[in-house]
């Protein structure tokens, strides 16, 4: 029974995407497969780890020494401690060196999801007129049922890209801004941990 369901269903998405045609859907669903690759990327990556306060992030750091990072702060905090222990000059260069690549992390993926959650519907929207084009010349021509094509085919097209691409698109729209608020406060955290660091140190 489930077999069936799952051969049901794999048959319903062949059809579907022989509707919209290769020449739009295969790049659709690949660049779904991309935007769910850094969007989980990211998810996985923008993770804070300690739940406190990052006071007592440092304290815990400074009693405990070094320790697995549960997150992108708890790394980020362990790197600053370890470049003000071994430096004793120019200690806001040193920090901003130290939480360099955590700034970098941060930001992995960002611009292919954005790329791709604005350019999904564009693709869909072409679909969709090239399947108008097919529709309108299926009438001139008088083709309105022909077999494999006709107007059908050409709202069967219109409709299909223009579903794929808001699939794609929606989701990573919401879940982009999601991650855009996490991205914001973890690096507004990092400049409140350099100016911590600083402050202790002076």
């Amino acid at each position: 029974m489930m077999s069936e369901t799952l051969l049901g269903n794999l048959d319903s998405f062949r059809r579907f995407i022989s509707e919209g045609g290769p020449f739009f859907m295969v790049p659709l669903l690949i660049l779904n497969a991309m935007l769910w690759y850094g969007i989980g990327y990211r998810f996985h990556a923008l993770q804070r780890g300690f739940k406190g306060p990052l006071k007592h992030l440092l304290n815990s750091l400074a009693r405990n020494g070094s320790h697995t990072p549960r997150g992108l702060l708890d790394g980020a905090a362990a790197s600053a401690i370890k470049a003000i222990r071994n430096h004793t000059d120019n200690l806001d260069i040193r920090l901003d060196e130290a939480l360099y690549p955590y700034r970098v992390e941060l930001k992995k993926f960002k611009g292919l999801v954005n790329i791709i959650v604005l350019v999904a519907p564009l693709i869909g929207l072409l679909g969709t007129v090239d399947g108008m084009i097919e529709m309108f010349q299926a009438l001139v021509s008088g083709q309105l049922f022909s077999q494999g094509g006709g107007i059908a085919a050409g709202v069967a097209k219109a409709l299909s890209t223009t579903e794929l691409g808001l699939i794609v698109a929606i989701p990573g729209i919401i879940l982009h801004h999601i991650l855009i608020s996490r991205e914001n406060r973890l690096e507004e955290e990092m400049y409140q941990l350099k100016f911590l660091l600083l402050g202790q140190d002076t």
